[in-house]
């Protein structure tokens, strides 16, 4: 009996019925009640207004008690908002345990970029602690770098982008630099309004001279493969000098002043070998100019011209008239063509053909190596730029991983495509200025080297 009990009451607890059960009883007390004073106050005829009023107070009353019953006793109702209490209480305990103990720092800004809060993490990073920024978020910029940090900034608070993520150097408290990569992202509240914007910080400072380092092994490596090639290149002048200079005193006067000159020529030309080998190992900060990549390129294929006779590859050139000039570094990109048409020289033992294209494309200039090697198996294509993996027996498997951080600096990308038995071509484009963003595409048998490394 007692269970029955139980039972009758937990069925009666629950929300619908309670509040049904409650309605009903409650209505009967108050006719009860009501019947009584009424009758005592009017006797049994009752002015229609008492009646109206009467039933309005009955309707205001239930009402008051049925949404103290749903939203104070209900326990359906009571277990919800404490299921919900909990959820949120946790919710806030764990976005406060990322916030203070990740190893990247978080900024909070409100829309007018002023500090409202940062991490632990950040005030380690950068030395300063909340008053002495005084939520400024200035000192810490380099003054070129300001309008492009409220630009992406801006993007993000307009709500015209889900995220902007970009990378930069950052000034400490003691003067330090830092190199790092930060990602604004939109703060929004419960109706989807943006409120503000959170600021994550990840310094890559050991990354980016960890790159930096296999960039400058590569480089060298490549100089001293080119070694060779070029040993092979001075030679022939300096027996040609050998020869005049052997000559020079027994020739007829008339005949001296061009044979020196035919000397002066020959020790130009070492000159100028000598001179590209030596641009190309010595380390250098990066220094972006306006050039033109046709005169890069000619250059390049000069200092490679030695080995590509050493295979019988012919060099042919196919350049659009008038391309425009990049913003870029010159002897960073000599190195990304260098490391490209010595990979396509090797890939022809037999000679044959590479041919060289320059055009300009939306906002960019593009670049292409197409080979008539025997080309890449599909399987070995899909790997290529992965970190060594390389189909030359000397070769480190790191040379097109150099080229990608070189063309990242300069926002431009690399593909390439091949098929066995028909060659391979590298397609390399480089926007006309490193604030233009490139569209990156993969289609047929081409990898993309930016996939490939991510």
């Amino acid at each position: 009996m007692k269970r029955i009990f139980s039972w009758l009451i937990n069925i009666w607890m629950r929300g619908p019925i309670s509040l049904v059960s409650g309605y009903v009883l409650f209505g009967l007390l108050w006719l009860y009640f009501t019947n009584l004073i009424v009758n005592h106050m009017f006797g049994n005829t009752w002015p229609d207004t008492v009646v109206a009023l009467r039933f309005l107070a009955f309707l205001m009353v239930t009402g008051f008690l049925s949404f103290l019953f749903l939203v104070k006793f209900n326990p359906v109702v009571r277990s919800l908002r404490i299921a919900t209490d909990k959820a949120l209480k946790d919710s806030e305990e764990i976005f406060e345990s990322v916030f203070h103990y990740t190893t990247d720092a978080i900024v909070v800004f409100d829309l007018d970029m002023t500090v409202l809060k940062f991490n632990p993490t950040f005030e380690k990073m950068y030395g300063y602690t909340f008053e002495e920024l005084g939520g400024s978020i200035l000192p810490i910029i380099p003054k070129d770098d300001i309008a492009s940090t409220r630009g992406y900034f801006e993007v993000v608070k307009s709500g015209a982008a889900p995220y902007q993520e970009f990378t930069g150097m950052r000034i400490c408290k003691d003067g330090s630099t830092l190199e790092v990569m930060i990602r604004f992202s939109p703060l929004k509240d419960a109706s989807g309004q943006i409120v503000g914007v959170s600021s994550i910080v990840k310094d890559i400072t050991e990354i980016v001279k960890t790159q930096d380092l296999l960039v400058n092994s590569e480089k060298l490596l490549a100089v001293g493969e080119l070694a060779a090639g070029v040993a092979h290149e001075i030679r022939n002048p300096l027996t040609s000098i050998a020869g005049f200079a052997h000559i020079l005193p027994s020739a007829p006067l008339e005949k001296q002043p061009l044979y020196a000159q035919f000397i002066k020529g020959e020790i130009d030309r070492i000159d100028r070998i000598v001179n590209e080998l030596l641009t190309l190992s010595k380390p250098r900060l990066m220094e972006y100019v306006s050039a033109r990549l046709d005169s890069v390129l000619v250059e390049v294929s000069y200092l490679l011209e030695a080995q590509a006779h050493l295979n019988t590859v012919q060099l042919v050139p196919e350049f659009e008239a008038n391309a425009p000039e990049v913003m870029c570094d010159v002897h960073q990109l000599k190195q990304v063509f260098i490391n490209v048409m010595k990979n396509a020289i090797e890939a022809m033992p037999k000679g044959g053909c590479l041919t060289i294209g320059l055009r300009s494309i939306d906002e960019a200039v593009e670049v292409s190596f197409r080979d008539t090697g025997q080309g890449i198996a599909e399987d070995q294509l899909k790997r290529i730029g992965s970190p060594f993996f390389t189909t030359k027996e000397t070769g480190t498997g790191l040379g097109l991983l150099a080229c990608k951080r070189i063309l990242d600096n300069h926002r431009g990308f690399m593909e390439i495509a091949s098929k066995p038995g028909e060659g391979t071509t590298v397609t390399i484009t480089i926007p006309l200025s490193r604030s233009n963003a490139v569209e990156r595409g993969c289609t047929g048998s081409k990898t993309n080297i930016e996939q490939i490394s991510n």
